[in-house]
């Protein structure tokens, strides 16, 4: 790599992205790369995440109801309930960012309570099994926490069988988007 940097004279030399940054000093070379860094996730690395999380998603509720033991969810009836299940829609979907593959192993969460994902994730919607709450919890317009303090980039992604940097550049223009 030296031979590579000799030969661009006066010019910095950088080749960590943002794991590399967080393995010491001796791979930051001139500059610094963070990349995935800036929104506080970490890349693959022997060390853990330090870093508090600076993207959160918070998606509206457009409905709950209840459903009898046997009642088909989603797509499909991709989802059967095996018991009366209370069930809430929140305004997002896989047009909105929310991989597929989510569907039946992600979650959301409300005030630190895991909400599983029922069913498919749809295009405009997904299904969130919300009977760990006390009845009438969420309502109308009440917010769930996709990314958030209980659930960072990196926990989406593995549930998702993918990595944070296409949750991240995933997400849709249909959320708001508040910036500080």
């Amino acid at each position: 790599m030296i031979r590579i940097a000799q030969e661009f004279p006066g010019l910095g030399l950088c080749l960590a992205k943002s794991g590399g940054n967080l393995l010491g000093k001796s791979y930051h070379g001139d500059l610094a790369r963070p990349g995935i860094a800036l929104y506080c996730s970490t890349p693959a690395t022997p060390t853990a995440n330090q870093m508090e999380a600076v993207v959160q998603l918070h998606v509206a509720v457009v409905q709950t109801r209840t459903v009898p033991a046997g009642a088909k969810v989603g797509y499909g009836g991709a989802h059967i309930a095996d018991s009366e299940t209370r069930l809430t829609t929140i305004a997002a979907g896989y047009a909105d960012g929310l991989p597929r593959s989510l569907s039946g192993r992600g979650a959301v969460y409300y005030r630190g309570t895991r909400l599983p994902i029922v069913g498919r994730v749809s295009m405009d919607s997904t299904t969130v099994d919300i009977t760990a709450l006390p009845q009438g919890t969420l309502r109308l317009g009440s917010l769930v926490e996709v990314l958030g303090p209980h659930q960072t980039l990196e926990d989406v992604a593995r549930d998702a069988a993918t990595i944070a940097y296409e949750i991240l550049t995933s997400l849709g223009d249909r959320y708001h988007r508040q910036y500080r």
